[in-house]
């Protein structure tokens, strides 16, 4: 009787655990699908969206200054001078600049220092446009004023123009170089004028 007691006690445990198995075995089915992959997916997503709208703002804002530059020098053509990007740590004491006022900034020089032709674009912080544009006012003051120049640059230095529309401000001071030598004050004024005038009508066209 203990014997065959045992054994029924032994057949009913080993039911029961092998019902206990086949519930676990439908459960890994059916979690993975409908909790685990949802839970892992939406973090996912999520990390994703955070990082489209974090990088986005900083790459629009660069390719518009980039991309208001690149209108400027299509205008000129072989005509553009420039050719040495001014490194962004330089740009506050080369033009006297403040990093807080502007979010992002493109400035090229010639590396040829016969030169003086340069390009100034500058995204202001909201509602400092003002102040960008006063202090590239202040440089194109010192290039005219204070600065030595060759004699065959005064004309285009003092051609120079600062302009602005919305938060973008941009220097230029671009054109070809008068091979008329024997210009008068007069002419050389007139050329360097119009020449400026391409860049400051391609500043402008950009926004139309």
């Amino acid at each position: 009787m203990k014997k065959i007691a045992v054994l029924i006690l032994v057949c009913s445990l080993l039911t029961s655990l092998a019902g206990c198995s086949s519930g676990n075995e439908d459960k890994p089915e059916g979690t993975p699908d409908n909790g685990t992959s949802s839970a892992t997916a939406a973090p996912a997503e999520s990390d994703n969206e955070s990082g489209e709208e974090t990088n986005a703002p900083e790459e629009g804002e660069e390719s518009s200054v980039k991309k208001i530059a690149q209108a400027i020098k299509d205008a000129y053509g072989e005509n553009y001078l420039p050719d040495m990007e001014v490194p962004k740590e330089l740009v506050d004491t080369t033009f006297g600049l403040e990093k807080d006022s502007y979010t992002d900034v493109f400035a090229e020089t010639p590396m040829i220092s016969a030169h003086p032709d340069t390009l100034i674009v500058v995204k202001a912080v909201n509602g400092k446009t003002g102040d960008v544009k006063a202090k590239l006012e202040k440089y194109r003051d010192y290039l005219v004023n204070e600065s030595l120049q060759y004699p065959g640059n005064i004309a285009k230095v003092n051609a120079s123009q600062v302009v602005a529309n919305g938060d973008y401000a941009a220097f230029i001071l671009l054109g070809a170089i008068n091979e008329n030598e024997d210009a008068s004050e007069e002419e050389q004024k007139k050329f360097a004028e119009e020449q400026t005038k391409i860049g400051v009508d391609a500043f402008k066209a950009y926004f139309d």
